[in-house]
């Protein structure tokens, strides 16, 4: 069984993209500086976004190991134009977590 189990994954790993297993995670913290969270990874600062406003909340906030990441943002209303962000990467299908 444990041989059959192993060979399942190795003929799934095959079947996923190359793509998908290249590119690496890209990490944002929208609205504010680089920052490191208590897991060691690493968010960069805000770049490649086009409009939305800046939004920063220096409220306390609990319930996560990383505040930080919690108080910036960027934020629309009907006065600029909605946030965009453009990251380059390869063409391929990729899972994206906002």
């Amino acid at each position: 069984m444990r041989k059959i189990l192993c060979l399942w994954a190795f003929v799934m790993a095959l079947c996923i993209p190359k793509d998908v297993l290249a590119q690496q995670p890209i990490r944002v913290n929208c609205g504010g500086p680089s920052y490191t969270d208590s897991k060691r990874l690493v968010w960069q600062a805000d770049h490649d976004f086009s409009g939305g406003m800046l939004n920063f909340r220096p409220a306390n906030v609990t319930g996560t190991a990383d505040p930080t990441l919690y108080q910036t943002a960027r934020r629309n209303d009907s006065t600029v134009p909605a946030t965009q962000y453009n990251f380059p990467v390869a063409n391929a299908i990729y899972h994206v977590n906002l």
